[in-house]
């Protein structure tokens, strides 16, 4: 089984003059001729409709290859809405909930044990509901919880990370938020909010395309409309925006993909 890591592809292409995304798959083809391979690609809600629906070309391609790629929930709705036919080649799903009681103590175990630690030591089991409860047993938001508490420990040089040590570390964890709980945004800021969560990347005119325009004279006044609301996202850290040729495009913020669950 062979690992291909696609931070070598532009060294590849400056290695290799006439090699590029074109002929790349017939190459790797010849490379791996009679072996399996599988490509990972990590934080795929990150990446442009573009670049998934190479990656849906490039797997078709190339003999023998598996493609995993992992995301949050968002990008299912990308998939769906942009690109079908590469839903319909997802044949394994597995789908990450936020965890119980007791495996939130066995990550934190397990990964304090990978670094050549003790069981969950500087953490007390006190500690570990704690961090539980502030966190909801969500996987990133355990993570960064213990990193703060750990860098804050030794910071103050402190061997034990228990309840008397918290009571002056108090975690802080975001808000979890619905659309259901948003209501108090302005409309218009809920439903741009609404059409990035199903759309992935956009830009203003994009946008503007998958509203109901009947609330503004002409599209041009819509896409100025949706301009001004889009700063006003942007400055509250809801969205970011992104360069991409001569147009920006929108996406949700990592707060907002993070707080986000379904009403």
């Amino acid at each position: 089984m062979n690992f291909i890591d696609f931070g070598i592809l532009e060294r590849l292409f400056s290695n290799r003059k006439n090699l590029n995304l074109y002929n790349l798959s017939d190459w790797m083809n010849k490379k791996m001729k009679n072996k399996k391979a599988v490509i990972f690609i990590d934080e795929s809600h990150e990446a442009s409709i573009e670049t998934l629906e190479w990656l849906r070309t490039l797997t078709d391609q190339i003999d023998n290859l598996s493609t995993v790629i992992t995301g949050l929930p968002v990008i299912e709705s990308v998939l769906g809405n942009n690109l079908e036919t590469f839903m319909r080649r997802v044949n394994t799903k597995v789908e990450l909930t936020n965890l119980t009681k007791s495996e939130t103590r066995e990550l934190i175990k397990k990964r304090i044990e990978w670094v050549g630690g003790d069981d969950i030591k500087p953490f007390t089991s006190e500690t570990i509901e704690y961090i539980y409860e502030k966190t909801g047993g969500f996987p990133r938001e355990i993570i960064r919880a213990c990193n703060d508490l750990v860098k804050k420990s030794i910071e103050n040089k402190i061997s034990t990370i228990d309840m008397n040590f918290l009571k002056d570390s108090d975690i802080k964890t975001p808000r979890r938020v619905s659309f259901a709980s948003l209501s108090s945004l302005p409309s218009k800021q809920r439903d741009i909010l609404e059409i990035l969560t199903k759309n992935g990347e956009l830009t203003p005119s994009e946008i503007v395309d998958k509203m109901n325009l009947e609330a503004y004279r002409s599209k041009d006044n819509a896409i100025r409309s949706v301009n001004n609301i889009l700063k006003r996202l942007v400055r509250e850290e809801l969205i970011l925006r992104k360069r991409r040729g001569k147009s920006y495009q929108y996406t949700l913020s990592d707060k907002m993909r993070t707080l986000l669950v379904d009403a």
